[in-house]
């Protein structure tokens, strides 16, 4: 659906309109936030329609701004003809952290062991994840020559350092 809702409601506006009266997206802008404004035609969701949080609004916004310059780049229309309006406020991030009980239920969960009492390949990469708190491809790229077990570190090589990666300014990450 991506920016449907936006050609929904402004699709044949003409820019000119636009910056003649910036009202017009404030106005599309307050429809989303109380779920009034028109669906987009292909939408086939029989689900209510829901407000829009600010981070949506600001995704559009940003998305409009992106096709008035280019268009005044390629010079389809000219630069002084672009609207001016107020941007919404970008909302507060997710604090999205596990207790230390849904840790301990979610490693209960995955732990089991083999006939010779080692734990599963799920349990330690959900072990290394919660521990390091490294991202999955990390994970799934480690390799031994990348796990100083005396020294009780962990070597996350930056991507440049693996074979046929592109070169990146990032560096190497130890973790305990």
């Amino acid at each position: 659906l991506g920016l449907g809702w936006l050609r929904a409601r402004l699709g044949g506006t003409p820019i000119a309109t636009l910056q003649r009266n910036p009202a017009i997206l404030q106005q599309y802008m307050q429809a989303r936030r109380s779920a009034t404004a028109p669906a987009p035609a292909e939408r086939v969701s029989t689900n209510a329609v829901r407000k829009a949080g600010e981070g949506t609004l600001r995704y559009e916004m940003n998305a409009l701004v992106t096709a008035f310059n280019y268009a005044a780049k390629h010079q389809r229309i000219p630069a002084n003809a672009l609207p001016h309006f107020d941007m919404p406020d970008a909302p507060e991030p997710n604090d999205v952290w596990l207790t230390e009980a849904e840790t301990d239920w979610l490693l209960e969960f995955v732990s089991w062991e083999d006939g010779e009492g080692r734990m599963s390949r799920i349990w330690r990469f959900v072990a290394l994840a919660l521990g390091t708190a490294a991202r999955k491809s990390a994970i799934v790229r480690l390799e031994w020559d990348d796990v100083d077990l005396l020294a009780g570190r962990i070597y996350y090589p930056k991507a440049a350092q693996k074979k046929g990666a592109q070169n990146t300014s990032k560096k190497v990450v130890a973790v305990p």
